[in-house]
């Protein structure tokens, strides 16, 4: 039985009980309303005032049967609701602590702020990308299979229960551009080096936004006229874009690269074939240290610390370099 029933049904009985009751003494006893309701009242909480009614023995005994029924109503009214708060009060103790535990020991994952439409959207591409996230929201219904807060995104507290010290990316999702942009200064205030994409619903709000801090700005309804006129003119341009970005591991896919410091990478000079041979994938890009890129590689390629290689090429090639490029231990 669920909570709500457990707290309900005991209310509805007493409650049956009373007009029973109410009624009895005005059948048996001639009452006046007024005076049967008092008589049910002073019965069933036994606060011991003197009777309103003179109770013939019918009426006494009706008076004993709505006592030890009214009694053990009240008794389990009373029960039902301490039950069902205690235990809501232990759930949540405990849940907070099993989340503290489990979070505790994720790093490098993502903190989604806001659960709406386009929240839920983004859950379900990190869910099925297999990346670690947590969810923040204050009022919608959070899925259950996955580490979630209930709580206002915008508080201090709040991200750090969430492990914005240890987080790779936060995605502020929320409705408001105000939220958004206070959520970006207090991400980036308690982690500087999180990588934050922050949705944007006015143009106005996107200057804040960066000013702010967030690398990203994601501009839903820019982005959709945009989709739909691409859309419209090159259909299949967008389709093969789709089969790279999609859900899932998809056969080949582009990704960036960083070249860390003493990298198997740092230093290497080559063509884009002599990488694609040895490697697997092709470069199509390089992002350099000033954060412009520079799509299409030409000639020799020198790869050095700092900057960031977009490439071309299937999972296990992409995995490949990217262990190459991971910075020396130190």
């Amino acid at each position: 039985m669920s909570a709500a029933r457990r707290m309900v049904l005991p209310v509805v009985a007493l409650l049956l009980v009373t007009l029973a009751s109410t009624v009895g003494y005005r059948l048996i006893e001639g009452a006046p309303w007024a005076d049967a309701l008092f008589m049910t009242f002073i019965t069933l909480t036994t606060v011991g005032y003197s009777e309103v009614v003179p109770l013939s023995p019918a009426g006494r005994i009706f008076t004993m049967v709505v006592l030890s029924v009214g009694m053990v109503l009240v008794f389990a009214v009373i029960g039902a609701w301490v039950r069902v708060l205690f235990e809501g009060e232990i759930e949540n103790a405990l849940g907070r602590r099993r989340f503290r535990k489990v979070l505790s020991k994720v790093s490098g994952h993502f903190i989604i702020c806001g659960y709406g439409r386009f929240g839920r959207r983004v859950v379900e591409e990190l869910r099925s990308r297999g990346e670690k996230f947590v969810v923040i929201d204050a009022s919608a219904d959070l899925p259950a299979d996955v580490l979630s807060l209930r709580a206002d995104a915008t508080e201090e507290s709040v991200l750090r229960e969430a492990g914005i010290d240890r987080a790779r990316v936060l995605l502020a999702a929320l409705p408001s551009d105000a939220d958004n942009v206070y959520i970006t200064l207090t991400a980036k205030e308690l982690n500087p080096g999180v990588f934050v994409v922050s949705r944007c619903e006015h143009e106005s709000g996107e200057g804040r936004l960066r000013r702010a801090g967030a690398d990203r700005v994601v501009a839903p309804y820019a982005i959709g006229g945009h989709r739909m006129v691409e859309l419209a003119l090159h259909p299949m341009l967008v389709e093969f874009g789709d089969v790279l970005t999609t859900a899932g591991r998809q056969a080949v896919s582009i990704a960036e690269i960083t070249i860390g410091a003493g990298s198997a990478l740092d230093g290497v000079a080559g063509t884009p074939g002599e990488l694609l041979r040895r490697y697997g994938v092709l470069p199509i890009g390089v992002i350099g240290e000033d954060g412009r890129l520079q799509v299409g590689v030409a000639g020799d390629l020198r790869l050095r610390r700092g900057t960031t290689l977009v490439v071309f090429g299937s999972e296990r090639g992409i995995e490949t370099v990217a262990e190459a490029g991971k910075a020396a231990a130190a």
